[in-house]
């Protein structure tokens, strides 16, 4: 008994060890998943948009299998992002500050930063032979449609909103930044809706009017722009000092597309600029500060523009003053009244 009792224990721990090799042998890690094969065995083109993608790292992979769906949806991201910024840099007087339950800028926080809405990732095979990672992501295709519907309708609400809004401003130029807030969502708008058409089809078919209205929306703002026709006057204390401002502020004017006039003109705009200068070993030194209002005819502020610059040098205190005069005309033409 002893004998036949010791023989099964051996047996059994036999069996246990081989069954433990075979688990940790190459040829059973290396299994695959079906989806490795044929990814459309366990997520159909019917119901998912799904991409493999490999790499060293299970990060490299899923970045890979990502820039595989960014091609077949065709999205640009830095548009998206750059769309959300340019809307909260528009000021707009009294303007209002939420759309639904929403606010404005959530939405386009939330829109600037998702490229695809509903990604998911199935878990990742690890290739020995190759000694890479597989991963293959996948969006649910009725549930990505459903949030970007939600999306596009709360901005094209907003749109509507802002467009209505222009229409029903006295000020001509009050409607050009309602526009120009109306532009930028429209961009978002668009962008989805084209996202949309790639995931159902059908369902974007539904927005061909909303579609049309977003693009007209810049014939729109272009009517108001040239309702508002600006005059340009300097002040401050180194207005002298700096003898090109006004004709910087007028060009950047003309290229958002408005007209400047010296008589007749419906707003007036003042820019103010002061200016601190500093004398170091090394030279002059100038240190500006600018301040720009754009008025009605009742002298209303309808719009600001303020910014310190840092100092700028030169070999002499004119060649100072022409160093800050350049740095004040690139950031009239990046942040003043931007498109």
């Amino acid at each position: 008994m002893r004998n036949n009792t010791s023989f099964a224990g051996f047996v059994a721990a036999a069996i246990a060890a081989l069954a433990l090799s075979a688990l940790s042998s190459p040829a059973f890690a290396a299994l695959a998943p079906s989806w490795v094969a044929d990814k459309n065995k366990d997520y159909p083109s019917s119901k998912y948009i799904s991409a493999v993608g490999e790499g060293g790292t299970e990060k490299k992979a899923q970045a890979a299998a990502v820039a595989q769906v960014s091609q077949l949806f065709d999205t640009k991201t830095d548009v998206v992002t750059t769309a959300a910024k340019r809307f909260q840099s528009v000021q707009v007087a009294g303007s209002m500050k939420t759309v639904g339950s929403q606010s404005l800028e959530q939405i386009t926080a939330i829109s600037s930063q998702a490229e695809f809405f509903g990604l998911r990732y199935a878990p990742a095979w690890y290739n020995e032979k190759r000694d890479t990672y597989v991963v293959l992501a996948y969006i649910d295709k009725q549930e990505a449609a459903a949030t970007y519907k939600g999306y596009i309708r709360t901005l094209l609400d907003a749109v509507y909103a802002y467009r209505e809004a222009a229409q029903k401003d006295a000020e001509p130029f009050n409607s050009v930044l309602y526009m120009q807030k109306a532009e930028s969502l429209s961009v978002l708008a668009s962008q989805y809706i084209r996202t949309l058409g790639i995931i159902e089809p059908a369902a974007a078919d539904g927005y061909k009017a909303d579609t049309e209205v977003l693009n007209r929306l810049g014939l729109e703002n272009d009517a108001y722009k040239k309702q508002s026709l600006f005059s340009v006057r300097t002040g401050g204390k180194s207005a002298e000092k700096f003898g090109s401002l006004s004709s910087a502020v007028t060009a950047v004017l003309e290229k958002r597309g408005f007209t400047c006039k010296e008589s007749g003109a419906r707003y007036t705009v003042v820019a103010d600029i002061s200016a601190e200068e500093l004398t170091y070993e090394v030279g002059p030194f100038v240190k500006p500060s600018l301040k720009i209002t754009v008025q009605n005819a009742a002298g209303t502020s309808l719009y600001s523009y303020a910014q310190a610059y840092s100092r700028a040098g030169g070999n002499t205190t004119e060649t100072a003053y022409n160093a800050a005069a350049t740095k004040i005309k690139k950031d009239l033409e990046a942040n003043f009244l931007p498109e």
